[in-house]
């Protein structure tokens, strides 16, 4: 299913989230890509992820990065991948996992909303006791 909200700009709709397991001190990188005609105009766009208790995880307005706006524990450990934008990809690079971070992340961007939901479960390595 294709949602269009702009002439050049789409955007395919997941029916469901789709799910990532990651370890302690991983980086992972959530997706969200778009379908576009052209190259986008980022300056005309916000561009924010979230996550599904609305937590700011990354935002972009206007082209620029507002770091302010996130919330405390994303500081410094998000990252978009500024020259593709305009390219329609909005994937969020997320590294330093931890077991806080288990959420369901949301890229939403453009005039009207469209949320893409990503289930990060942060997974624990089990030391083994065994010995030989």
């Amino acid at each position: 299913m294709n949602v269009s909200f702009h002439p050049h700009f789409y955007f395919t709709a997941l029916p469901n989230p789709i799910l990532w397991h990651a370890v302690s001190g991983d980086t992972v990188i959530l997706p969200c890509v778009t379908n576009t005609s052209g190259i986008l105009n980022i300056s005309r766009y916000k561009i924010y992820w979230q996550t599904e208790g609305r937590l700011v995880v990354h935002l972009l307005y206007n082209g620029k990065e507002l770091p302010t706006q996130q919330y405390r524990r994303y500081h410094n450990r998000t990252k978009l991948f500024l020259d593709q934008l305009e390219h329609g990809n909005f994937s969020l690079m997320l590294s330093g996992i931890e077991p806080a971070d288990e959420a369901v992340y949301i890229c939403i961007a453009g005039a009207k909303p469209l949320t893409f939901p990503i289930s990060l479960n942060e997974t624990h390595l089990m030391e083994s006791n065994s010995s030989f």
